[in-house]
């Protein structure tokens, strides 16, 4: 039996038109996020936070998929990110209390402004890895709180 070119197309675009449903991409759900940062002791400068998909994102601080600078109106702040994917996530973030845009450091490289990561990462030699910092965003709305850490300085 032979098919015309309009036979042939109305019997494939079914199975074209699912191709799109099954993509890697077309899976992830959307998610939002509300973070709540507290232990702010300093009522003055921003909080930048940075939000990672992936370690060699994170360990090379590019390609996040959400920041913010969020300014200092108490000790503690909220920030908000929609259209994040669900799925794995990391935070970092740093209290700019003089609002020069980086994270000081003294003369041995530990910060002097107050820090903080994701899922209660401890900081121990320098920062924590991916995977401590990760937590998993679902589908639709999530909540993370992270606490500053201070070094001193």
């Amino acid at each position: 039996m032979k098919l015309t070119n309009f036979a042939r197309t109305v019997c494939l675009l079914p199975i074209i038109s699912m191709a799109g449903f099954f993509a890697p991409d077309a899976m992830a759900a959307e998610a939002t996020l509300e973070l709540t940062v507290d232990g702010i002791s300093t009522l003055e400068g921003q909080i930048a936070i940075v939000v990672f998909a992936d370690s060699e994102g994170y360990e090379t601080s590019s390609n996040p998929i959400g920041r913010a600078m969020v300014e200092v109106y108490g000790n503690t702040i909220t920030a908000h990110f929609d259209g994040l994917e669900s799925g794995p996530c990391a935070i970092k973030l740093f209290h700019d209390v003089n609002n020069n845009g980086e994270l000081d450091k003294n003369l041995i490289g530990m910060p002097t402004e107050p820090f903080g990561f994701s899922n209660g990462a401890v900081v121990r030699f320098g920062p924590p890895s991916f995977e401590a910092s990760t937590f998993t965003l679902g589908e639709g709305d999530n909540r993370h709180q992270i606490t500053l850490t201070s070094m001193g300085g």
